[in-house]
């Protein structure tokens, strides 16, 4: 994930998409019809984004919710589903009206969004089958663990150890035309 959320004034609503102004900065994202009503030109809004990345651009999915966020990425688990037809589903049903449909095996559900077909409805319930009870992680971020203090004189001798291991010149340059440099060179820049 690149951008993961945006807040910002809604500068433009289009059929399909809505172009935010985030300091200056418009970023346009792909949106599903029940965002696009919620929110209204000239408006603060907070948009939960997933960024796609492929060779031929570069495309911003706008969420209302990090839950709904959080699905279309488990939507596109099932093979067949990519952004547009994930996007579909959740602009036709509900997060919690996806779950009902998972515990229940309810295929016909995923019917009523626009380009999803029964084929397409029974791959991903065969997909979902066994999963029903799962529920989509509120962030798809790794939780972040606080490490255990140290008590102080180990953090105070591990400093001496890290200080006296170290030389007493300065590190080689990371770029490799900087090493050719002079020093004075360097110091300009």
């Amino acid at each position: 994930m690149i951008i993961g959320r945006l807040t910002g004034t809604v500068a433009a609503l289009g059929t399909d998409n809505i172009l935010i102004d985030v300091n200056g900065v418009g970023y346009v994202c792909m949106a599903g019809t029940r965002l696009l009503s919620r929110v209204h030109v000239g408006e603060t809004s907070v948009l939960h984004v997933e960024t796609k990345v492929n060779e031929a651009a570069i495309i911003l999915y706008a969420f209302g919710s990090d839950e709904e966020r959080a699905w279309f990425v488990r939507l596109q688990d099932v093979h067949g589903v990519a952004g547009k037809a994930a996007m579909a589903i959740l602009d036709a049903i509900t997060p919690a009206e996806l779950m009902d449909a998972i515990a229940l095996g309810d295929a016909s559900v995923l019917t009523r969004a626009k380009g999803v077909g029964k084929k397409l409805a029974e791959a991903s319930r065969r997909r979902w089958a066994g999963l029903a009870s799962s529920k989509p992680p509120r962030s798809l971020a790794l939780p972040v663990r606080p490490s255990p203090p140290r008590p102080a004189c180990e953090a105070r001798q591990s400093r001496r150890l890290q200080t006296s291991a170290m030389p007493n010149r300065m590190p080689p340059a990371p770029w490799p035309a900087l090493r050719k440099m002079p020093a004075m060179t360097m110091s300009v820049l």
